[in-house]
């Protein structure tokens, strides 16, 4: 059975904007909009990535990951959901995100509030989910590593923003309704 992989973080859950909320209550910043790019230590005022590692990870995790926001509020789960129940029976699905210490339960804790019926969740270290491809044929990712490090013969789905818009892959969706499309026309 083939295994599809869908990263939680960008596909499914908006950790960029519960993180601007969050840090302009607890470091009273006032970041305001959308990042230019990225660099989140630069744009949000820590002093280096430990700093906002440990500012996301250990201050504030169930806030962050437990908390945030559908990247497509509404829908994400709607169509996750209705994706899985047609699919399950095909592929293996499995949600997939970067996870360390208290961010895996926030990160469960997002899942169940959303009411997500995959059985399968895979948390993996910081900036090492590009790895999941040893183990997944399909992978639906808006992560540059994952979507640069894809081996020849497997197939990546870019869930487009505006920060991944020059990386290729194989396929790109702006909204989760558009997987099953992708998925049919491929079989």
């Amino acid at each position: 059975m083939k295994r599809i992989s869908i990263s939680v973080t960008g596909v499914l859950r908006d950790v960029l904007s519960k993180l601007i909320s969050l840090n302009n209550k607890y470091n009273e910043s006032e970041f305001e909009g959308e990042f230019p790019d990225l660099d989140l230590v630069k744009h949000l005022d820590f002093k280096d990535e430990e700093e906002l590692i440990k500012f996301m990870y250990i201050d504030c995790p169930l806030q962050l990951f437990g908390y945030a926001g559908e990247v497509e509020e509404g829908i994400s789960f709607m169509e996750l959901n209705n994706f899985y129940k047609k699919y399950r029976d095909e592929y293996k699905i499995v949600l997939v995100s970067e996870e360390v210490e208290k961010s895996k339960p926030a990160t469960l804790v997002f899942l169940a509030k959303h009411g997500c019926l995959i059985d399968n969740v895979e948390f993996y270290p910081i900036n090492k989910s590009y790895t999941i491809w040893d183990k997944t044929d399909i992978f639906v990712s808006c992560e540059d590593d994952v979507l640069i490090k894809k081996p020849t013969d497997k197939t990546s789905i870019k869930f487009k923003n505006k920060y991944n818009k020059d990386i290729e892959s194989d396929f790109t969706i702006k909204s989760i309704k558009e997987l099953s499309k992708i998925i049919d026309e491929n079989k």
